[in-house]
């Protein structure tokens, strides 16, 4: 079973939206498709999540104000736990700092357990605490950063 990112297009827009997080942390995928597409962040990617060829997550990565951010890393409830989101987070940053010749990458999360797989893969809390207006509500996350060029 392989994991790989994959894109997203009108014949799987349907079943990116329905995936669920099972978290109280993550906006809707579709809230997440809508901002992307309207914030003007010219340096950006969004993708699937595959498992095999099966759709079990979602991801966006943007520069805004000249920082690099993970904005979104979403696996759904049935394949979390599992080390997907991991070997996910790997592509992911392979593809965000050759894309866009950087050396770093910023993250920002509320979640415990996604904490826990940020500083495992060797992501550093870099101490700023924001509060975010959600459409779940106001939200709580620390920043952490990877910033270090990956040896792929």
């Amino acid at each position: 079973m392989a994991i790989a990112l994959g894109t997203i297009d009108l014949t799987n827009f349907l079943n990116v939206i329905q995936l669920d997080p099972d978290s109280s942390h993550v906006a809707p995928n579709v809230y997440s498709i809508a901002q992307f597409g309207l914030y003007d962040h010219s340096s950006k990617f969004m993708n699937t999540i595959l498992l095999d060829s099966e759709i079990i997550g979602f991801t966006m990565v943007w520069i805004k104000e000249d920082k690099l951010e993970l904005k979104r890393l979403m696996i759904d409830k049935k394949f979390q736990q599992k080390g997907y989101g991991s070997t996910a987070l790997k592509l992911i940053v392979k593809k965000a700092l050759n894309m866009f010749c950087r050396n770093e990458i910023y993250v920002c999360t509320g979640s415990e357990i996604a904490e826990k797989m940020y500083k495992k893969f060797g992501f550093v809390d870099t101490g700023a605490i924001y509060e975010i207006n959600t459409p779940i509500g106001l939200v709580i996350e620390k920043e952490f950063v990877y910033a270090e060029k990956l040896n792929f």
